[in-house]
């Protein structure tokens, strides 16, 4: 969809391109996650946003990581919502649990390739859900994830809050 009104890109022309490789509960496969991944790349996209994420590394999903890096493609992607007391409560095991895509930012191969986003709440501190770990402080940035409207699965919309996904996708 190609949008003329005026929004956050101003003027300039941008087309947003749905890549659907998740179900409607938010589970799916690292190899559709992958796959997703290399089609926004071979279909010219110029920034890929990844709301998803689990406990593990992928090595299928890194190595599409690494091309979208290589082609020069932005790969944005949520830091994880283990950073609060409720952390149990997202799937998550250990409070600042790693949360992958997003921690391969962390690792020696994976530095400048992406770029986890954490939450902030409306006084401008970070969010207390929001994952707190060293590779959000040293290659992530951080938008607002408090308390926002957002679409919901039920054609509706309700105030959501998190690092651009509910809960964490087990992929």
């Amino acid at each position: 969809v190609c949008s003329s009104d005026l929004g956050v890109a101003g003027d300039r022309p941008v087309q947003l391109i749905p890549v659907k490789v998740l179900d409607s509960q938010g589970f799916g496969t690292t190899s559709g996650v992958a796959a997703g991944i290399a089609w926004a790349v071979a279909n010219r996209a110029q920034v890929i946003n990844l709301s998803l994420g689990g406990p593990t590394i992928d090595s299928s999903v890194i190595a599409a990581i690494d091309a979208a890096a290589a082609a020069g493609v932005l790969v944005v992607t949520s830091a994880g919502n283990c950073g609060g007391a409720s952390f149990s409560t997202q799937g998550c095991h250990v409070q600042n649990e790693a949360d992958y895509p997003a921690a391969y930012a962390g690792i020696t191969s994976g530095a400048g390739k992406l770029i986890p986003v954490a939450s902030i709440a409306s006084n401008g501190m970070v969010s207390s859900f929001s994952t707190q770990a060293s590779y959000v402080a040293t290659a992530g940035l951080a938008a607002p994830g408090g308390a926002i409207l957002s679409t919901y699965p039920t054609n509706s919309y309700a105030t959501l809050s998190g690092t651009s996904k509910i809960g964490r996708a087990h992929v």
